[in-house]
């Protein structure tokens, strides 16, 4: 309005030759102004989807293409196996890789859940005719964002966590809280009414690879404890060598008295 303002007083005004040479700068300055008022959303409704939307792509274009170029060893059976001489540091082991693959379905479910969200308030809001009716949603929306945006920070939890050297506790964590926020949708979901089929596929998909992936993390760390108590009876029999020594050594000077 300010601009617009201005404009109209250089019109007025413009009489003199530095006036003239003002009114196409203000000119583009409202144009500007008007373009991104245009861009704006017109409705805390359309505010809300339009965050879920960079919400779900960001994790599809970003996040889930990071993980989908993790490397696998060159000693693990794929059909994409790096070279031998191309293997380094960053190549993960072959039960790294299958880690990985859980998590990219699981990721992958992340974003098909939350865009058949969007599916569901875009539909629901195109049948909410009255401003009560809309006012009355606001508070489950602002919910549904919230989760979204939860959700997404788990996202970016995992993906540093599957980065090598794996932290299985960092992923598990993860996972855990995603299963609380799916419910949450989900209850958000159905306090407006908006639970539609194709949302209830994507959130029991998504809650099946949750499940499998603990599943993988569980083995996991079962192969990490093997390990320990290999380790562990490696100390043990060190330990119980240097009593027998010590047992040997106080028998003989006994004797010796």
């Amino acid at each position: 309005m300010f601009l617009t303002y201005n404009l109209l007083n250089l019109n007025i005004t413009g009489n003199n030759s530095q006036a003239q040479l003002s009114i196409p700068e203000a000119v583009g300055t409202v144009w500007k102004a008007c373009s991104s008022l245009k861009e704006t959303p017109r409705t805390n409704i359309t505010a809300i989807r339009q965050s879920m939307i960079r919400i779900g792509s960001y994790i599809n274009n970003v996040v889930l293409r990071k993980i989908k170029e993790l490397k696998p060893a060159s000693s693990c059976p794929s059909d994409e196996v790096s070279k031998p001489d191309d293997t380094n540091d960053s190549d993960l082991s072959c039960t790294e890789m299958k880690i990985i693959e859980l998590v990219i379905e699981v990721v992958s479910g992340i974003v098909a859940t939350i865009r058949e969200t969007i599916h569901s308030i875009t539909s629901l809001f195109k049948d909410t005719e009255t401003d009560d009716e809309r006012a009355q949603t606001m508070d489950p929306m602002e919910s549904l964002l919230n989760v979204c945006t939860h959700m997404q920070s788990l996202v970016d939890d995992i993906s540093s966590g599957v980065s090598p050297p794996q932290e299985i506790s960092t992923i598990r964590g993860a996972s855990e809280g995603i299963v609380g926020y799916v419910g949450k949708l989900q209850k958000q979901l159905e306090l407006i009414n908006g639970s539609s089929i194709a949302f209830v596929d994507a959130v029991n998909a998504l809650k099946t690879s949750l499940k499998q992936l603990e599943l993988e993390l569980g083995c996991s760390d079962d192969d990490d404890d093997d390990d320990d108590d290999d380790a562990d009876a490696d100390d043990d029999a060190d330990v119980d060598d240097e009593l027998g020594s010590e047992m040997k050594n106080l028998e003989l000077d006994s004797s010796c008295h």
